[in-house]
């Protein structure tokens, strides 16, 4: 899963966006539910990489795409609950997802987003759009020795 060149958008335009280009005062960014693009002004507008989110755990903090990648691992066995649940089904939720959570500083908004973010990024097919590194390095590495040939 890449997640390098999204970002969450916290403002007057709120939602997950692909970054198409940069501009002095904004962004022009892809909507990933109808792929249109739109620019973003900086003013009144927040950005996030999702890159650089982490969840605070007991020892560490483990990485946003970490826990989305198990949240979409488990998807089978354990239903997501809706952002509107109640605070005991989310942390539920979160505590079979991530156990040693941190559960002083990871607070309930910060799970409603996670879910959130999942919900979006799941129904987008980003979790599963982008296959491991190593595959990749060796359908590559087949396809130059096959033009070499």
């Amino acid at each position: 899963m890449n997640l390098s060149m999204l970002i969450a958008v916290s403002g007057t335009i709120a939602g997950i966006f692909r970054i198409h280009s940069n501009r002095n005062n904004g962004l022009v960014a892809e909507d990933l539910s109808n792929n249109k693009r739109l620019f973003i002004p900086q003013r009144g507008n927040s950005f996030t990489p999702l890159e650089s989110i982490s969840i605070y755990t007991e020892d560490d903090t483990v990485s946003l795409a970490s826990v989305l990648q198990v949240m979409k691992d488990k998807l089978d066995d354990l239903e997501v609950p809706s952002p509107k649940s109640t605070e005991e089904e989310m942390r539920a939720y979160f505590e079979q997802v991530l156990p040693d959570y941190d559960r002083d500083r990871v607070y309930l908004s910060d799970i409603r987003k996670v879910l959130r973010w999942f919900t979006a990024l799941d129904a987008c097919g980003v979790i599963d759009a982008d296959p491991p590194a190593a595959e990749t390095t060796e359908t590559e590495a087949v396809e130059v020795a096959e033009t070499a040939e």
